[in-house]
Formats: C-alpha cells, sequence, structure tokens
C-alpha cells in the first residue's frame, strides 16, 4: 500500500510540473512573441519507416507561414530526394490565412509520386519564414522510407539483437533448470 501511495504522490508531482512549466512558458499573447519559428509536427516522423505510397506530408509550424506576404517563399523552401539523390517532383500546398486562418500555420508537402522500397528525404530551408519575418534559421531534414524498404544495415542489426534475445532465453532457462533441480533435491 505505502508503494501505491508513493506512486501516486510522485505521478502528481510529475504532473504538475509539466502544467507549470508549460504555464510559465508562454507569455500570454498567443502571437509567439520572444518563441523561434518551429516545427510543431508533423505527419510522419523522421525515420519513419513503411510509409504509404499515397501519402502526404503535414507540417504543423508555430507561426503563420501561409500568409501571402511568405507563402511564394515558402513554397520554394522545400524539396525532397531520393535514396539516390535524384530529385522528386512535390507539390507545396498552404492555404489562405484570411479565409482558414485554423490552417495558417499548416503546410502539405504531396510528392508527385512514392516509389514502393525507397528511401526519401524532404529537405527545409532555413529561409522559411513567417508572417512576423522569423525564419526557421536552420535546414531541417526528414527522412522516410516506404512499405518494403530494407536498409543496408538492418540485416545485420536486425540479426544481432536476434541473436541476444536467444542467448538471453537460454541463460534464464538454464537458470531455471538448475535451481528447479536444486530445490527438488
Amino acid at each position: 500500500m505505502k508503494r501505491i501511495i508513493t506512486f501516486a504522490v510522485l505521478f502528481m508531482v510529475i504532473c504538475l510540473g509539466y502544467a507549470v512549466t508549460g504555464w510559465a512558458a508562454g507569455e500570454g499573447s498567443g502571437g509567439g512573441a520572444g518563441s523561434p519559428l518551429a516545427i510543431v509536427s508533423s505527419t510522419v516522423s523522421n525515420g519513419e519507416a513503411g510509409v504509404n505510397l499515397d501519402r502526404e506530408i503535414k507540417f504543423v509550424f508555430s507561426k503563420n507561414i501561409a500568409n501571402i506576404s511568405v507563402a511564394e517563399n515558402n513554397h520554394n523552401c522545400f524539396s525532397m530526394t531520393d535514396s539516390s539523390g535524384n530529385m522528386v517532383p512535390i507539390e507545396v500546398i498552404t492555404f489562405d490565412d484570411q479565409l482558414e486562418s485554423e490552417k495558417k500555420n499548416d503546410l502539405i508537402v504531396k510528392p508527385e509520386a512514392l516509389l514502393e522500397g525507397e528511401q526519401y528525404t524532404i529537405t527545409i530551408s532555413p529561409d522559411l519564414q513567417a508572417k512576423n519575418g522569423d525564419k526557421l534559421g536552420e535546414e531541417v531534414t526528414y527522412t522516410f522510407s516506404t512499405i518494403g524498404y530494407v536498409s543496408a544495415d538492418a540485416g545485420s542489426s536486425s540479426q544481432l539483437w536476434i541473436y541476444l534475445v536467444v542467448i538471453a532465453v537460454i541463460i534464464v532457462a538454464a537458470f531455471i533448470l538448475i535451481k528447479g533441480k536444486k530445490n527438488a533435491q
């Protein structure tokens, strides 16, 4: 019972810490003043495997990147290559921040065609700019692979893990058998 209470108190302290940190980090205006332009989320994670061939990649930024004053520049800040370094044709889509203000931070990268068993890299230029003039400031890359892709080193590292797991199971089984024989005597 004491362990459960200790765990519950620790859990509450951690949750309270996250809540206080989130509250203190904001400046209250909702405009992001003082915070840099950043990627908040994307529908494809860096390093993700098994991506569907018909997938569009949505990026959500911390600030308005769709305003007409920066949209054309931002469309040119995205490129995509395959594992051989060949450029992959993409369409970059932003929304009208006047008509769809809830999507002003969203941008979609729509590849012309993805191939099965291929690895791709999306590169975002440091010149990507928010309406307020803030820039991304550093190049960002997202590498992902489609269904059926096998990396050159995947086989050797997965085999190593299999061997380690098998050895661990044998050791545990031997320990249990030896302990069982000692208890039987």
